[in-house]
């Protein structure tokens, strides 16, 4: 098994501890429904304005934010161990589910791949 002396970057997908964000707790960017919602919103709050164009799978829905906060915390769990970062980020689909409480058949693929469309 590798270490950290090892130069291995280690994350321990299977316990995570996702935190919420807290820009999409207060911007309602995440769809509630889950039938295709492809209304282009506008969203001004504070002197901040939000405009969400889905694509044509739909707006995200809330389902896909888990998704979004597992990247966002295997982002932070690299830069705490001090690893540069770049816009994209490589991770296992299979580690991806599992960590996020999903079935791992077939379909799970295809549903996780359709989220990714989303988001």
């Amino acid at each position: 098994m590798a270490t950290a002396a090892d130069g291995f970057f280690l994350c321990d997908v299977l316990d995570p501890a996702l935190k919420d964000d807290l820009a999409s707790m207060e911007h309602p960017i995440f769809s509630l429904s889950t039938r295709p919602d492809r209304r282009i919103l506008s969203y001004a709050h504070n002197g901040v304005t939000l405009e969400v164009t889905p694509s044509v799978r739909g707006r995200a829905t809330i389902h896909d934010k888990d998704i979004l906060i597992y990247c966002v915390s295997q982002l932070m769990a690299a830069l705490n161990a001090g690893r540069k970062i770049s816009r994209t980020l490589t991770l296992r689909a299979h580690d991806l589910l599992r960590a996020t409480k999903r079935d791992t058949s077939g379909d799970s693929y295809a549903r996780l791949r359709e989220a990714f469309e989303r988001l």
